[in-house]
């Protein structure tokens, strides 16, 4: 019974076993299909990203390789050469090239420039312009369909991968800067720096030495004054560009640079005392500048050209220069001349100075002087002084008085040129005639006479220049830079000269008349014969009067018929000009453009004028060659010059002009060495220091 048992519940036992087993198999299956699934999809997404990567590689191959021969003038999309390289460098890389299909490529030239971005909230931000110019990037979006291998069938046979690819050439970069001479400031240089440039302002200064030297010791970079001058102009998505063609009061850009200093303040304590007073000079004629306007920076230029280095005191200068060409003040200055008490000089500058150039030798070299220039210069001042001639006056006097009595000279003069019937002295009036009052003839004597004259002496000087025409980076890291450079000019004009500062043309210059000349009329009561003596004796000299009536020689009425005047309105006179040739090695010779410039700098090459104060003084020495006999009327306005043999009035000629030179030749030099230079303007010549980074070729930027 119980085996019969056993036999009968041991299938019943061992069924649930056999399920248990199945169960577990499709389980188990399960797992390996899910397992197998996940390694066929894995191979896939591998696949897609091995694709993406293989991709991307070909786009950044191809970008580098147009990039590095796109041209200036390569169209949108570019064009032969560029194009061609691109797309046979892709398929060198395994790209297969199947235009109007989902397997194609697009190619773009443009321009890639850091300080203009075209979509500053990408991330990252996206500074490709398409079609921008001039053209230095190529931008290749590459597009491929990957087969699905395993997965996703269901009518989803590929997926089209996409790689984007910008590469732009790293542009050369240099930098021309234009020295001041003024290395210390003692207190005779502060006095004149205080006059100079608060009168520029149309304020006042009362600087000491400590001050100005403070500003000649310290240095800013362009880029940090630029990062601090967009933060107080609130230019915060501007660019660099932005920030230098913004206007801004020339208070504006000075405390730009206080604040930029004071954030080391126990440095640059003089140096930011200084500004702040600078700065409240200028309030009392506000005019709007652009940095533009004093800094050549070529559009787009890198940021590692932008760590230029700006000495404080050049800056201010700088900044002075330019608010002066806008703000119609002239500075009035005292000089001290012993033969010229009181003696006062006018200044204004013409021409406002650029300090420092930044910019792509590459596109300078096509056009030295257009668009994309590096050029700096020296600003261009014009002077005024009015001197008053009394000092010389009495000379004069007496020079004329001995022409007199030499006078048949002056008499011929008047009586040939000027068709005037003119007798030389009284005593030869009549000549023999006798006769009686009222019937003694009326007879017109000749007379010279030395005038209170006032002359108007205008220097104009400045305007060195030099600007980038070639450079050479074909064996970096030895580089060259060529520039060609101009020595300062310098214009001399003496007579009487108004609105002088009324524009930049050339002033007009009239002669001054310093000596009049003409007759008086003139007749005796009576002339009797002494038969004795066997002469005529007269009595009863008279001279006709501005009434009409006959009376005394010392109120007698004057007819102005001619005069010896003034006038020099010399020629500009330059020196040669000449080629600067910076070359490294020596790297110090041509270092690159973010090495900051220093009081010893050995890039730095003289061009000199020659002589050219010794030019300006030769021509205010001869004076006396401007001097000439005009016509007048009778206001004494002098007319047209009259054609002469100057004979006995040669002398007086000559006389007069060695007076006037030796009044006039001591007010050279306080001007030239005090003011200009003072200005950072030397007539004898120009500092031109350079910098060159070279590209290093095309890289990726995105």
């Amino acid at each position: 019974m119980a085996s019969m048992m056993r036999s009968t519940l041991s299938p019943l036992r061992r069924r649930p076993d056999r399920e248990r087993q199945r169960g577990s198999v499709a389980v188990l299956g399960a797992v390996w299909l899910s397992v197998g699934v996940i390694l066929l999809a894995s191979i896939d997404i591998g696949n897609l990203f091995w694709q993406k990567r293989e991709l991307q590689k070909i786009a950044d191959l191809a970008a580098l390789a147009g990039a590095g021969v796109v041209k200036a003038l390569d169209t949108d999309k570019c064009s032969g050469t560029t194009r061609e390289t691109v797309v046979a460098n892709a398929k060198a890389n395994g790209w297969q090239s199947n235009p109007g299909t989902s397997d194609d490529a697009e190619v773009y030239c443009g321009r890639w420039d850091k300080n203009a971005p075209v979509n500053e909230a990408a991330t990252p931000p996206d500074y490709f312009a398409y079609g921008g110019t001039p053209k230095n990037a190529v931008r290749v979006l590459a597009r491929r369909n990957v087969p699905i291998l395993f997965v996703f069938g269901s009518g989803l046979a590929s997926r089209q991968m996409e790689a984007t690819a910008t590469a732009a050439l790293t542009e050369p970069a240099a930098v021309l800067q234009i020295r001041n001479a003024l290395v210390t400031v003692d207190t005779g240089k502060s006095v004149v720096l205080n006059t100079i440039i608060g009168g520029l302002l149309g304020g006042s200064l009362n600087l000491d030495a400590i001050g100005w030297q403070g500003l000649v010791d310290t240095h800013v970079t362009l880029l940090d004054y630029l990062d601090q001058l967009k933060a107080n102009l609130g230019l915060g998505a501007g660019t660099y560009d932005d920030v230098l063609n913004a206007d801004a009061t020339v208070g504006q850009l000075l405390q730009a640079a206080i604040d930029l200093l004071q954030r080391n303040t126990n440095t640059f304590g003089a140096a930011v005392t200084a500004l702040q007073a600078i700065q409240a000079a200028a309030q009392a004629h506000p005019v709007t500048l652009r940095l533009s306007e004093l800094l050549g920076v070529t559009t787009g230029a890198s940021t590692a050209a932008l760590g230029l280095d700006l000495q404080a005191f050049q800056l201010v200068q700088g900044l002075v220069q330019l608010a002066n060409t806008k703000n119609a003040v002239s500075a009035g200055l005292g000089v001290d001349v012993p033969s010229l008490v009181g003696a006062k000089v006018d200044l204004r500058i013409i021409e406002s100075p650029r300090l420092s150039a930044i910019g792509n030798p590459a596109l300078a070299k096509r056009d030295p002087l257009g668009e994309n220039r590096i050029l700096v210069c020296t600003a261009q001042v014009r002077t005024l002084a009015s001197v008053d001639l009394s000092g010389v006056t009495t000379g004069i006097m007496n020079a004329v008085n001995s022409v007199l009595e030499m006078s048949s000279g002056l008499t011929t003069l008047l009586a040939n040129v000027l068709n005037l019937d003119l007798i030389s002295a009284v005593n030869n009036l009549l000549g023999g005639i006798v006769c009686a009052s009222p019937n003694c003839p009326e007879s017109k004597i000749t007379y010279a006479s030395a005038l209170p004259a006032t002359v108007d002496i205008s220097l104009e000087a400045g305007g060195a220049q030099a600007y980038v025409t070639d450079y050479d980076c074909t064996n970096a890291p030895a580089k060259s830079l060529t520039a060609q450079a101009g020595t300062p000019i310098a214009a001399v004009r003496i007579g009487r000269i108004s609105n002088a500062f009324s524009s930049t043309s050339r002033p007009a210059v009239a002669p001054v008349p310093l000596v009049e000349i003409g007759y008086r009329r003139a007749q005796y009561s009576s002339c009797v014969l002494s038969i004795l003596l066997g002469s005529i004796g007269c009595s009863g000299q008279v001279w006709y009067q501005p009434s009409g009536a006959w009376g005394a020689k010392s109120t007698a009425r004057t007819y102005v018929v001619a005069g010896i005047g003034l006038q020099v309105d010399s020629p500009e006179t330059t020196g040669q000009a000449r080629t600067l040739n910076f070359s490294a090695p020596p790297a110090n010779r041509l270092p690159d453009v973010d090495v900051a410039f220093s009081d010893d700098d050995a890039s730095f090459q003289t061009v000199s004028a020659g002589d050219l104060v010794g030019q300006v003084g030769t021509v205010v020495a001869n004076v006396g060659s401007g001097l000439k006999i005009y016509k007048s009327d009778s206001a004494g306005t002098l007319g047209s010059v009259l054609s002469i043999v100057l004979g006995t009035l040669g002398t007086l000629v000559q006389t007069v002009g060695n007076l006037v030179s030796g009044l006039l030749s001591p007010l050279l030099d306080p001007v030239v060495n005090a003011l200009l230079n003072a200005l950072g303007i030397d007539l004898d010549e120009a500092k031109v220091g350079a910098r060159l980074t070279c590209g290093k070729g095309a890289e990726l930027v995105y």
